[in-house]
């Protein structure tokens, strides 16, 4: 990274930090990108707003309950001599991870991305009712398994 492109990157807020994550019920409003979470009966709704990011720019994970979305948006550099005012719009990469209470696996996870915000579906599993594990008496095999030869 060229020093102009560190200069901008610290003035429009440093989101170059790629291992910048968050993850509980509520973040710092400093975070980026923002985002609302929202439970229904069936899934959980997460929606990410990103203007100005490609979908290409964008990836999207989930394994273990966290839902990790990560990406780049790119500021547009003026021309040599041009002195900037502000810089109030962040650029560069960005992770934002949140946790999620389902076992959902990553093939049921769908996302999407229009006019600048990423929709993420995360459907929840329905809960198993048995919480108990069932022993059965020691089949033959496992009991040759044990005897010393």
């Amino acid at each position: 990274m060229d020093k102009r492109t560190q200069l901008l990157t610290v003035l429009a807020g440093g989101m170059s930090e790629s291992a910048r994550a968050d993850v509980g019920p509520s973040a710092p409003s400093s975070l980026w990108p923002p985002l609302d979470l929202f439970e229904s009966w069936r899934a959980f709704l997460v929606r990410f707003d990103v203007p100005g990011v490609k979908a290409r720019d964008l990836e999207v994970a989930f394994m273990g309950g966290l839902l990790v979305v990560s990406g780049a948006r790119y500021l547009a550099a003026g021309p040599d001599g041009e002195r900037f005012h502000r810089l109030e719009r962040p650029g560069g990469s960005f992770r934002r991870s949140v946790a999620l209470p389902t076992a959902a696996t990553p093939e049921m996870v769908e996302a999407s991305v229009e006019d600048g915000v990423l929709t993420v579906l995360v459907p929840k599993l329905p809960a198993t009712t048995q919480n108990r594990v069932t022993v059965h008496p020691m089949h033959l095999g496992v009991a040759r398994l044990r005897q010393p030869s």
